[in-house]
């Protein structure tokens, strides 16, 4: 079962839900100059009704376009790919550090013994993401 830190805050809602979501913000900004416009007289009730109708239909027409982005999953899920990199550590590593490994920065334990900051590392496992590493023998400080 994924950790709480593997999981994005709306992994939990639909797609529909998220979209929804998202658009809301917009929404109210849209209703608040409108509002603003009518109470100044430059808009009538009807045009600011129109502006809102095209405004939410523009929305609905746009959504199957991000619905593949919004579906449910946990993202920012290391690649499996990982397993086996090598790298450096880039600080000490007891029951946490941070190394780096394919030019990127990771958060890291160590399999077994402590690792000292500069060591060339070799990632064994991913949880989340966290790397667990251990030294990588076969490369020279």
């Amino acid at each position: 079962m994924p950790g709480p830190e593997s999981r994005n805050r709306t992994s939990g809602y639909g797609p529909l839900i998220r979209y929804i979501l998202i658009q809301v913000p917009g929404i109210l900004v849209l209703g608040a100059g409108l509002y603003m416009l009518l109470g100044w007289g430059w808009i009538s009730r009807s045009t600011a009704a129109w502006v809102m109708v095209i405004w939410v239909a523009k929305d609905a027409a746009l959504y199957p376009l991000y619905r593949p982005a919004l579906q449910s999953g946990i993202r920012g899920q290391p690649v499996p790919t990982l397993e086996g990199a090598r790298g450096r550590a880039h600080s000490d590593i007891t029951d946490r550090g941070l190394v780096l490994v394919n030019g990127e920065f990771w958060r890291a334990r160590s399999a077994a013994d402590p690792i000292r900051n500069g060591t060339p590392i070799r990632v064994q496992s991913t949880q989340g993401r966290i790397l667990t590493v251990t030294p990588d023998p076969g490369t020279r400080e």
